[in-house]
């Protein structure tokens, strides 16, 4: 299975190195893309999983350990202490939905895109399996074959038999960086010194000493 990555500089954590691991070791015709492109200031999934006349899977990677009771969530800290959290559950199905946004707009592709909660750090937990009812929101536990377990997810028309790998390819190709939206860095502020020229950055005083021509130095603070 190929893969790709959009990382940018940011290192990946431990669930997404063994989530690389195990679709680079897949037999499955498909590809697999971390860290997608979808509109700026949405959520993004940690990486979309297609498989041919499959279907595609945005997984949502949730580290840690968490809880749910009556609705409340909340995330186990190191010395095991709980704080309140945000339902994930929900930013899983927001960040799938960014995914489909992505595909519309630059495709004009209703694409049918499901969403995928992975707990790679806990065991099977009902009350969250209890929470996911009705939510079209798939959760995993553990240590698990992503591959294997994604390919048995869809069911009846869920099943997206005409997904071929052209059309993979296209579609990985859009949640890509487009290289001539990215913003340029900005001109960097110079002075202009005759016969050669001096680039300021990241600094609040710069002390210049100019040759006078008569043998002297002025100065001044930039």
């Amino acid at each position: 299975m190929k893969v790709q990555s959009n990382h940018h500089n940011r290192p990946p954590t431990p669930a997404e190195l063994e989530a690389l691991r195990q679709f680079e070791a897949s037999q499955r015709n498909g590809e697999a893309l971390f860290h997608p492109q979808v509109a700026s200031g949405q959520p993004a999934p940690n990486c979309v999983a297609f498989f041919e006349e499959t279907g595609r899977f945005a997984v949502t990677i949730l580290e840690g350990h968490y809880a749910v009771e009556d609705g409340r969530w909340s995330r186990y800290q190191a010395d095991d202490a709980q704080v309140p959290a945000d339902n994930p559950l929900e930013a899983c199905w927001q960040a799938a939905k960014s995914v489909r946004t992505a595909l519309k707009r630059k495709l004009n592709l209703n694409a049918y895109v499901m969403a995928v909660a992975w707990f790679p750090d806990m065991e099977e937990d009902q009350d969250i399996l209890d929470e996911t009812a009705g939510r079209n929101v798939h959760p995993l536990f553990g240590d698990v074959d992503l591959a294997r377990r994604l390919v048995k997810l869809p069911k009846g028309d869920e099943l997206q038999t005409q997904l071929s790998a052209l059309y993979i390819k296209r579609e990985v190709a859009a949640l890509q960086p487009d290289p001539a939206t990215e913003k340029a860095a900005p001109d960097q502020p110079a002075l202009d010194l005759g016969d050669g020229r001096l680039v300021i950055q990241h600094v609040d005083v710069v002390n210049v000493y100019v040759n006078s021509g008569d043998g002297g130095f002025s100065s001044r603070d930039r």
